[in-house]
């Protein structure tokens, strides 16, 4: 779970790719991601948006409906109130996950 203000496949391609653990930090933690397909959702905001309230609102919310992997790996989230874009996003996952 994302709240990058990069294009969606130019950041998915620097966290499986980038040397810099801090960047790429889905190789870092799941080097065995190289060899699988993997699906992004990608919603996007207006810039005013705080980026970081929705992504951790999203995942929240998601943890809330059980649609957390274990091996998800999400920062914990922030004590903060989901929203609307939040919903959005964690609708769209959801949607995603249901195909």
């Amino acid at each position: 779970m994302g709240a990058t203000a990069l294009h969606p496949a130019t950041r998915t391609w620097l966290h499986l790719h980038d040397e810099d653990p801090n960047v790429g930090r889905m190789r870092e933690r799941f080097p065995e991601l190289a060899d699988e397909e993997l699906r992004v959702v990608a919603v996007p905001l207006p810039g005013d948006v705080d980026r970081q309230r929705v992504r951790h609102g999203a995942v929240a919310l998601l943890g809330e409906r059980g649609l957390l992997s274990d091996r998800h790996v999400c920062d914990p989230p922030l004590e903060a109130k989901p929203t609307a874009e939040a919903e959005e996003l964690a609708a769209a996952v959801a949607e995603r996950l249901r195909r």
